[in-house]
C-alpha cells in the first residue's frame, strides 16, 4: 500500500490498488511458480496498477477543458446557504423518512421497489413520502401552515445524509 500511495498521493486510491493486487494474487496462486517470490509478486503488480492509475488521471486531466470564468461567489454562497438549510431540514426529519426519500429522489426507485425493499405496504411508502416532502416543505419555508400537500410533486433534492 505504500508503494501504491507513494506513486498516487491518494490513500483509498492506494488502498483499492492494494485490494486489486491481493485479488490477482488470490486468483493466480495456483499458477505462481512454488519457489516464486509471493512478496516481490505482488509489489510489481501494486506498482504497475498505481502506474497506470496515475497514467490514466493525468490522461484525464490533459483532456479537461480549461476552466477560464470563475463562478459567481454570490451564487456560491446562495447554494451553500440552500445545501445548509435542506441538510439541517432533512436531519430533522425521522430516519425513516429520509431513508424512503433518498430511495424516491436519490436512486429513483418506484414506490413499489420502495416497498420491497422495506417490507411495508406500497400505500404506506406512499404516505411516508408525502408526510416527509410536506414536512421538508414546511421546514424550508414554502408552505403556509395547513397547506395542501398536493403541490409537492416537483421532486425534492435529496442530500446525502450521514
Amino acid at each position: 500500500m505504500r508503494a501504491a500511495y507513494a506513486i498516487t498521493f491518494d490513500l483509498e486510491v492506494a488502498r483499492e490498488i492494494s485490494h486489486e493486487a491481493f485479488m490477482r494474487f488470490w486468483e493466480r496462486r495456483d499458477r505462481l511458480a512454488p519457489d516464486s517470490n509471493e512478496k516481490a509478486w505482488l509489489m510489481r503488480v501494486a506498482v504497475n496498477l498505481a502506474i497506470s492509475h496515475r497514467r490514466g488521471f493525468l490522461a484525464g486531466l490533459r483532456h479537461q477543458p480549461l476552466v477560464t470564468a470563475s463562478a459567481d461567489p454570490a451564487r456560491l454562497a446562495l447554494d451553500r446557504i440552500e445545501g445548509a438549510a435542506m441538510r439541517q431540514a432533512m436531519l430533522s426529519l425521522d430516519p425513516r423518512e429520509r431513508a424512503v426519500l433518498a430511495m424516491r429522489y436519490g436512486r429513483d426507485l418506484s414506490f413499489a421497489e420502495i416497498a420491497s425493499l422495506l417490507q411495508r405496504p406500497e400505500g404506506t411508502v406512499r404516505t411516508v413520502c408525502r408526510r416527509a416532502l410536506h414536512k421538508l416543505h414546511r421546514r424550508l419555508g414554502g408552505a403556509k401552515a395547513g397547506g395542501d400537500a398536493t403541490t409537492l410533486s416537483d421532486p425534492v433534492p435529496v442530500v446525502n445524509v450521514q
